[in-house]
């Protein structure tokens, strides 16, 4: 029970105790059968206290009420007798005839919903009740009860000594999990699989057994694709081998329509449902009530002022259960307002109070966008040229949803860029690109306005650095800077500022230093916003830098710093200071100002909340410091940047970092922290490093051994380290 230790230490002592009784309750697939049985089965609870008088009832099918709960119990305790209406009184008497025991009712919860959904007079008929008979039972002194249901509430009128609210293990535990039950090394996709499901312990355990006979990538993948409908066992369908079977017995419990229309909007938010959002949604459900029954039945918990949903159950409600598109609607105005407030904001104390519902505007775009690419492969369905761009027409709808769409996209990134939260933009650029040529081939002139503000989306959606790769910004550049000389050619003025720092960029990546020192000059010149400016001054240096032009650069980077210090742009100013510390540092021969500047840039990356930009910021830091002989200033540094790498899941990053650490250790002479930091290198355990970086790496540790050798040969842990890398080498 990974991740369960202290809590079964806990059960035992309060079972072991009189009238110890234990309530555990939680959503479906939490653990609350396999912690019920850990506890039964407790060394101690064995030996010191119950012996064999420990009795495991599963109420699962006991539909009747009260009647379902003896007729499981019955041959469980060898109750002979035969009637019935007595059953109860049997099950007392041989219950009180023993010496201390402990008796488990599990999915306590299904006897009780069978009883409220009875007629007064089938409630007659039994005479008796689960409640009452659960009172019988824990009045008994020798008697401990412990029950399993779904849900947070236990049944009343008896004293629960401990009650456990149970939720989903911690990453590290459901890694163990995952390890365990599959066989295989916890990588980076077992961590990213795990965190999917948030931890629920029957689904990770479900996708483990997947992953016995394949890849944990080919099952990450599989689960991107299929979420909940793949974590099922063949062998059944019952609520252990199946989450969509334990999800649906829970969602069944939901009574009220105004829980179910809360519960499908939260299933549209990772982030959670803020309590404000939820007014605007007033006329449509009663959202504290519907937010009492969900948390009643564990359907979902509460943090802050937000309800969150599990993963799990997020992803099967929003496939079996799907918002009413009107509602969708309300959400989408919301957010897209939410996100189009972005644009352009530069203070981190405005944005980052929208940092922590980063998901859910990611989540409500990326929706949009669906919709609207199943919509346009339906449009396109005729051939582009015989598109109807009438006024009123469901084409020119469609335009305007996706230019609405697509700015509330944009304003998301903008903000996203700031603070290096990942958004894919290639969707949004495959709307947008057919846009642009659709307007162009049907008529410039009549939709000059729309063409504009297409192509103004896309050349900004390539000025973000976190949306793409290197590469699929190049290429992106490349093709809109294709589209804005069309736009040019119909005499519009737009988008200076995105074409120029387009056209640079892509003449910096192809090292014409010149070119993209022309360009940016014309764009300087012609532009008007001191942020425009800055940018293109900040991209001018760089192509004054690798010219060799050291004093120039420096003078253009201070412009663009007092730029971005003008209009109090942290980031900015953290950019430049970090490109003024790269052009002392090829300029050579004034290594306190690289180190001074990279300190700057850290800080101002700090304020910012930019884990990518400290991360650089850390390891630069720590070079520089390494090459002054600064071993601990360089080591922590460096550390500090492999710890954000591991959180940003950045392996290139982690693979060079570790090496750099492990020199630094073996300087100091500390082997056995080498070891820790080289092993996963000499391994290529979790790092995933190319055959040709991996065989680099081998020869550099190899020849720093090799030099290390006389001075180190005595020291503990080098025979140790010097076999690691052998192996490695031979492996290799």
């Amino acid at each position: 029970m990974y991740g369960r230790e202290s809590i079964i230490e806990q059960a035992v002592q309060a079972v072991s105790a009189p009238s110890g009784h234990v309530s555990i309750m939680g959503t479906g697939g939490v653990g609350k059968t396999s912690l019920a049985l850990s506890i039964l089965h407790h060394p101690d609870a064995k030996k010191n206290v119950f012996g064999d008088l420990r009795f495991f009832i599963s109420c699962e099918g006991a539909e009747s009420g009260v009647i379902g709960i003896w007729r499981a119990i019955v041959p469980e305790l060898g109750v002979t007798e035969t009637k019935l209406e007595r059953y109860g009184l049997a099950i007392l008497g041989k219950l009180e005839s023993m010496g201390p025991c402990v008796i488990c009712l599990d999915n306590l919860e299904t006897p009780l919903e069978a009883e409220a959904r009875m007629t007064t007079e089938e409630a007659r008929l039994q005479k008796n009740t689960v409640q009452s008979f659960l009172l019988d039972i824990a009045t008994l002194e020798n008697v401990r009860l412990v029950i399993t249901l779904r849900g947070n509430q236990s049944p009343k009128d008896i004293r629960w000594p401990l009650r456990i609210p149970l939720k989903p293990v911690d990453v590290m535990s459901a890694l163990a999990i995952f390890k365990d039950v599959s066989g295989k090394d916890g990588d980076a996709d077992a961590e990213t699989l795990v965190t999917a499901v948030d931890c629920l312990p029957l689904a990770v355990t479900l996708l483990a057994r997947i992953a016995q006979y394949e890849e944990t990538n080919d099952v990450l993948q599989h689960w991107n694709e299929k979420t909940v409908s793949m974590v099922k066992e063949q062998r059944g369908s019952d609520k252990l081998s199946s989450l969509e079977v334990s999800i649906q017995l829970s969602y069944d419990q939901i009574q009220s329509e105004d829980a179910k229309c809360l519960l499908r909007i939260s299933a549209m938010l990772p982030d959670g449902a803020r309590a404000d959002l939820l007014d605007s949604f007033a006329s449509h459900m009663d959202s504290r009530s519907g937010w009492s029954e969900l948390l009643y039945l564990a359907l979902g918990e509460q943090r802050g002022s937000s309800f969150h949903v599990l993963s799990p159950i997020r992803h099967y409600v929003m496939s079996k259960y799907p918002l009413d598109p009107q509602l969708v609607l309300l959400l989408q105005e919301h957010y897209f307002s939410f996100a189009e407030n972005g644009n352009g904001l530069i203070h981190p104390h405005i944005w980052y109070s929208r940092v922590q519902e980063m998901g859910n505007i990611e989540y409500i775009l990326l929706h949009a966008l669906g919709v609207l690419t199943d919509e346009r492969a339906r449009l396109s369905a005729a051939a582009e040229s015989d598109l109807d761009l009438a006024e009123g027409s469901d084409t020119l709808k469609f335009v305007r949803v996706i230019l609405q769409t697509s700015r509330a996209c944009f304003g998301f990134m903008r903000m996203a860029d700031y603070i290096n939260f990942a958004f894919n933009s290639q969707q949004l650029i495959a709307l947008v690109t057919p846009l642009c040529r659709w307007l162009y081939n049907c008529d410039p002139e009549r939709f000059r306005h729309l063409y504009v503000r297409c192509l103004q989306l896309l050349l900004e959606t390539t000025t973000l650095r976190n949306t793409l790769t290197s590469a699929q910004v190049y290429d992106c550049r490349v093709k809109t800077l294709a589209v804005y000389s069309l736009c040019k050619a119909l005499g519009q003025s737009c988008c200076i500022r995105e074409a120029t720092s387009t056209e640079a960029y892509i003449c910096l990546s192809n090292c014409n230093w010149k070119k993209a020192e022309e360009v940016l000059m014309v764009g300087i010149q012609s532009a008007t916003d001191h942020h425009d400016i800055a940018t293109m001054r900040e991209m001018l240096a760089k192509a004054m830098m690798n010219q060799k032009r050291y004093d120039e650069a420096i003078e253009t980077l201070q412009l663009a710093l007092a730029h971005y210090q003008d209009i109090q742009d942290s980031l900015g100013q953290a950019n430049a200071y970090s490109t003024l510390a790269s052009v002392y540092r090829y300029q050579g021969g004034n290594i306190a100002a690289e180190e001074g500047n990279l300190k700057l840039a850290l800080a101002k990356y700090q304020w910012s909340r930019t884990p990518h930009g400290q991360s650089e910021a850390h390891l630069t830091l720590g070079i520089c410091q390494f090459d002054q002989g600064k071993l601990a200033e360089a080591e922590t540094n460096i550390r500090h940047a492999l710890d954000l790498h591991v959180k940003l899941k950045d392996l290139r990053a982690q693979a060079t970092e570790r090496f750099l650490l492990g020199i630094i250790c073996l300087q100091l002479s500390r082997i056995e922290d080498t070891i820790d930091y080289w092993k996963p290198i000499v391994r290529n355990e979790g790092l995933h490093i190319s055959d040709e970086n991996h065989a680099e790496y081998l020869e550099r540790i190899r020849d720093l051994l090799q030099e290390k050798e006389e001075a180190l040969k005595d020291t503990e842990g080098f025979g140790e380290l010097a076999h690691i890398v052998r192996d490695g080498i031979f492996h290799d």
